[in-house]
């Protein structure tokens, strides 16, 4: 239930009562949070389209990729027609809250204004932007779950002059809390709010230009959780990363009494956190080159470190803000963040594919949500075999190691898991060794 109002009620006038808004012209107030928790339903699943049987896949992704028919006709297909296609078809849509499906160079824009209270429920604007005609903004980069990977939508946020319902993650809400300005108002682009997540076809097309929006933001604001992030009035200091190669006492960041004042800080233990291992904040972090991490008081910003980088489960901060990373073929980008994880594994490219040097690359294996698991995997592993010519991937074909689903391609190796994915990508030393003893055999 977003709107609340009486059917008839065209001018809201809201106040608070008793910390749920209420709208003096038709004189309705919104639900309880109980109320409101129990009129939603279940949360969200991931839905990955099925594989397809053998004889029906009807392969074409990556486009680098030269698929040939049973009949010796090349098979083919335009993703531009496809992907404008499928735009068409979510222009129809419509929302209480967010309107119409967003156009291909349009993006939404949420207005935070400040609060009385801190205690008062977050409400906020929405206002559609086009990437030529943008104010000054900025983004943020965050868990849905946060760290105990909580998923559930249980705690509203109040959208536009309707104070329409919009349920979020717990997480989410802190962190809308958190970013939430003391005076004036905060022009900033949240995924979970700027992005009408009920329509696929606008979701998709958003993602895809994540990258986009994250470089011409004016910075991006990493928030950890509420238990290691503290707000108070006061400017917040400023230090680098670096600082943190060596432990920090607590009390230099966290007020007296905070459950980490006692503690030593350093960045190894920053990077241990469930934030740092998810693939999608690589490029939120690494697209815009201002970043700031707040940690207890302090905000932290990118800085060179001694560190062994690789030894940390998140080798990629070394390019914290540097706007790329040095990756021109897809094993090298993603051999870099083979030990990331996502919800959806085929995001393991989809999430990151953005930052490659390469753009005609980038251009090749462009997320496409319509693929089922096998067809992205196949897609992948072909391009890495044919064109990359990385054959260490054959040590692990499922015909030797027997580990791939009998409806499978035999030459496959097993990749559907993160531990999977991780063995077969993390070792860069004995990729190499491989490879000299594939091409010998050869």
């Amino acid at each position: 239930m977003a709107r609340w109002h009486d059917s008839s009620c065209t001018s809201p006038d809201i106040i608070l009562d008793d910390g749920l808004p209420l709208c003096r012209t038709c004189e309705r107030k919104c639900l309880s949070l109980d109320d409101l928790r129990s009129k939603q339903g279940p949360p969200p699943t991931l839905v990955i389209p099925p594989d397809e049987p053998a004889d029906q896949r009807n392969l074409w992704w990556p486009t680098s990729v030269r698929y040939v028919n049973e009949d010796g006709s090349e098979a083919t297909i335009d993703p531009e027609n496809k992907i404008s296609s499928s735009l068409d078809k979510g222009r129809t849509y419509a929302s209480p809250i967010y309107g119409r499906t967003l156009g291909a160079d349009e993006f939404r824009l949420a207005c935070l204004s400040a609060a009385s209270d801190p205690s008062c429920p977050v409400h906020l604007d929405l206002e559609v932007y086009t990437h030529e005609d943008r104010p000054e903004y900025e983004t943020v980069s965050y868990l849905w779950g946060g760290e105990d990977n909580d998923s559930s939508l249980s705690s509203p946020v109040f959208i536009r002059p309707f104070w329409d319902v919009l349920l979020q993650t717990q997480n989410c809400s802190s962190m809308l809390r958190f970013v939430r300005p003391w005076r004036g108002m905060r022009m900033m682009w949240i995924d979970a709010v700027c992005i009408n997540q009920e329509n696929v076809v606008e979701r998709g097309a958003q993602v895809t230009k994540m990258r986009q929006i994250y470089e011409e933001s004016t910075r991006v604001i990493v928030y950890l959780g509420d238990d290691i992030v503290t707000k108070s009035r006061r400017f917040p200091t400023y230090r680098l990363l670096s600082d943190m190669a060596t432990p920090q006492l607590g009390s230099t960041m966290f007020p007296l009494g905070h459950r980490f004042c006692e503690d030593e800080i350093d960045l190894a233990r920053i990077l241990q956190r469930r934030y740092f291992q998810r693939i999608w904040v690589i490029q939120e972090l690494i697209a815009c080159e201002r970043a700031v991490v707040r940690v207890g008081d302090v905000d932290y910003r990118p800085g060179a470190s001694t560190r062994e980088w690789d030894q940390t489960w998140a080798p990629w901060v070394r390019y914290l803000g540097s706007a790329k990373i040095p990756a021109n073929s897809a094993i090298k980008l993603v051999q870099l963040f083979s030990k990331s994880r996502a919800s959806d594994p085929r995001d393991r490219i989809f999430g990151i594919v953005s930052l490659l040097e390469n753009q005609t690359l980038a251009a090749q294996l462009r997320p496409d949500y319509s693929l089922s698991f096998n067809h992205f995997a196949i897609g992948l592993l072909a391009h890495l075999l044919v064109n990359e010519r990385w054959y260490q991937l054959l040590l692990r074909a499922g015909i030797w190691t027997r580990e791939f689903p009998s409806d499978s391609s035999s030459w496959l190796p097993d990749c559907a898991s993160s531990e999977s994915w991780h063995r077969l990508f993390q070792d860069r030393a004995s990729s190499e060794l491989a490879q000299i003893s594939i091409l010998s055999f050869i």
